[in-house]
């Protein structure tokens, strides 16, 4: 399993076991503010209220961007499914640099995937990084993860 991810003066590979982790992504952005009129593409009521309300001096819109880029590709070669920004909702927990991310309008049954995805934030040395993996362990019980890891020609 592997991300890639790059921006200005930046680039990254995260690469782990597929029986270890079933889906990973990573994404970096420059530490500033979204461009005017983006928030709105990118965002739901919800998470821009959040932002709205949360401590001053960090680009948390800048931030949310980066989470869901993680999000997608974590989301997109386990199941094949291509996400929208509207189709991750994302809770973003200062406190302990992570977030939250629930996918309520997938396509992919419920039952066949979490409905929910965990990442990590840090934001550094002008930069924003966030990571999403999910654990071969937490994906057992999923039906369309071992099918799919099962189809991949090379992996067992």
């Amino acid at each position: 399993m592997g991300s890639i991810t790059h921006c200005a003066g930046f680039h990254a590979a995260a690469v782990a076991p597929q029986k270890d982790c079933v889906a990973l992504g990573i994404d970096v952005e420059v530490d500033e503010e979204l461009p005017s009129g983006v928030l709105p593409l990118i965002s739901g009521d919800e998470e821009r209220n959040w932002i709205a309300n949360a401590p001053q001096g960090r680009n948390w819109g800048r931030l949310l961007f980066s989470a869901k880029e993680s999000i997608f590709k974590a989301w997109f070669p386990l199941t094949r499914e291509w996400l929208g920004f509207e189709d991750a909702v994302v809770t973003i927990l200062p406190e302990d640099r992570s977030f939250v991310a629930q996918l309520p309008h997938t396509i992919v049954p419920a039952n066949d995937f979490p409905s929910e995805l965990r990442g990590r934030f840090l934001i550094a040395d002008g930069l924003i990084l966030t990571a999403v993996s999910l654990a071969a362990s937490m994906a057992n019980h999923s039906p369309l993860a071992g099918a799919q890891t099962e189809s991949r020609p090379g992996t067992k």
